[in-house]
């Protein structure tokens, strides 16, 4: 049977470079209520997807339609990852209409009538979201512990998409229950068949992150609902991007300066 890994292999992040038209440095706040629009800039025009709000439920469908599995054929070993169709299945969930495309009243499934690649693109934008690029500060003994993310988003009609870098979360520290949970949990895996010639499946550990995220946050800052700052522990289990919970909460479970026995 293959051996238990805890290796994260997610999306990588999107350059700069390679970012919509009218990408931006650093804003103040993140707006979470403000329904997005991600454009995106062909040779000959400009393409324009609108989204409603990407819900905590939307997240959870999409992380459980990640396929990560081990395959095991006699001597030969494959690892398969594949997140595309699930960020395909998000962004058409989520879309509420495009623009750039021309006429779409003759289509029967305009959705599906949307170039692939296009979709996969948008999709990729949607969780462009990652512990911050700033290095960590060194080790310090505190009640609360802070994760700080970068993000990529658009919000808004115009679809400008804007980096908002060092978005923070306080986390309360994690009980040896939660520590167990989470560990447990993220290292369960299902094996169909032997170990000569089988399946081992690897949980979305994404999925337990968001759990423990809402047991764990105490605060905080960067973000906006309503065009205020939020606070309080129930707005912000509430009111947080589902991609966002999911990251904040595995950086808080690899937290901590690079050390040797000495």
């Amino acid at each position: 049977m293959a051996k238990t890994s805890k290796q994260r292999i997610d999306a990588p992040a999107i350059p700069t470079a390679e970012l919509p038209a009218g990408s931006a440095p650093e804003a103040a706040m993140l707006p979470l209520d403000v329904p997005r629009t991600i454009t995106l800039k062909g040779a000959q025009k400009t393409l324009s997807y609108h989204f409603r709000r990407i819900t905590a439920a939307d997240w959870q469908a999409f992380f459980a339609a990640i396929v990560h599995q081990t395959l095991q054929r006699g001597p030969v070993r494959e690892t398969v990852y594949e997140s595309e169709t699930a960020q395909i299945e998000l962004v058409e969930k989520a879309l509420k209409s495009v623009d750039g495309y021309g006429d779409l009243s003759s289509l029967k499934n305009w959705k599906a009538a949307l170039p692939l690649t296009h979709r996969l693109s948008v999709g990729v934008v949607l969780r462009n979201v990652g512990e911050s690029s700033r290095p960590r500060e060194t080790a310090q003994l505190a009640d609360l512990i802070t994760i700080e993310l970068d993000a990529f988003w658009s919000a808004g009609d115009k679809g400008k998409a804007t980096l908002y870098s060092g978005l923070v979360h306080r986390f309360r520290q994690p009980s040896i229950a939660q520590l167990r949970h989470f560990n447990f949990e993220t290292a369960r895996v299902r094996v169909e068949g032997t170990a000569e010639n089988g399946i081992t499946t690897y949980p979305a550990r994404q999925l337990v992150a968001m759990r423990i995220y809402d047991e764990l946050i105490e605060e905080v800052d960067g973000y906006s609902v309503d065009g205020k700052p939020l606070v309080g522990i129930e707005n912000i289990q509430r009111e947080m991007d589902g991609a966002h919970k999911a990251e904040a909460a595995l950086a808080l479970f690899s937290q901590g300066d690079a050390v040797r026995v000495q």
